[in-house]
């Protein structure tokens, strides 16, 4: 299972205190309890936690480290099998490699272009950065 933030619904900012430190540290409580009550997860499934932009963290630029342990603790000492990590992430499954990440990618390439994309031949947005990520 691969959960991808934001794991609160506004940016957290850094450094890492008061009101939001306890919310964040009592919504991985409840991600704890939630997961521990099926054993079918706890004993079978990797759990992996990618951090989102607005996630705390140190910065806004990729790569973003894992969350910091201290707010996952109780899920980290829980028997299941969970993993914190960057983002982006790069997971091997078999033979095939997969990207994961979570960032706004289209408004950061539309920020830095020298040109701006011909939005005639290409209406979509998307599909012109999966092409220019692909090219690369």
């Amino acid at each position: 299972i691969i959960l991808v933030g934001s794991f609160v619904s506004s940016a957290f900012g850094f450094p890492f205190t008061g009101q939001r430190t306890l919310l964040l540290q009592s919504l991985f409580e409840n991600l704890t309890k939630l997961i521990t009550a099926h054993e079918s997860i706890v004993s079978g499934t990797q759990i992996v936690i990618v951090p989102s932009p607005s996630d705390c963290g140190p910065s806004v630029v990729l790569p973003r480290p894992p969350i910091p342990n201290f707010f996952a603790k109780p899920l980290l000492d829980s028997p299941a099998n969970v993993v914190l990590t960057c983002n982006p992430l790069k997971i091997r499954y078999c033979t095939q490699e997969i990207v994961i990440v979570r960032d706004h990618l289209t408004k950061k390439l539309r920020r830095s272009c020298v040109i701006p994309p011909n939005l005639e031949a290409c209406e979509n947005l998307s599909e012109h950065l999966i092409r220019t990520l692909i090219d690369q």
